[in-house]
């Protein structure tokens, strides 16, 4: 979602985030990490 592929921070120094989608219990769900900072930030059924 920011930063370039492959990167672990923006240009502006900040944590990349990335977007995960999955299914749980037959559910399409999206999440949004930041995976070298605060974690999970949220998630939401798709």
């Amino acid at each position: 979602m920011t930063g370039k592929p492959g990167a672990q921070f923006t240009t502006k120094g900040k944590p990349v985030r990335w977007a995960v989608e999955g299914v749980r219990d037959g559910v399409s769900i999206r999440v949004i990490v930041e995976p070298h900072g605060e974690g999970i930030i949220t998630a939401y059924p798709k």
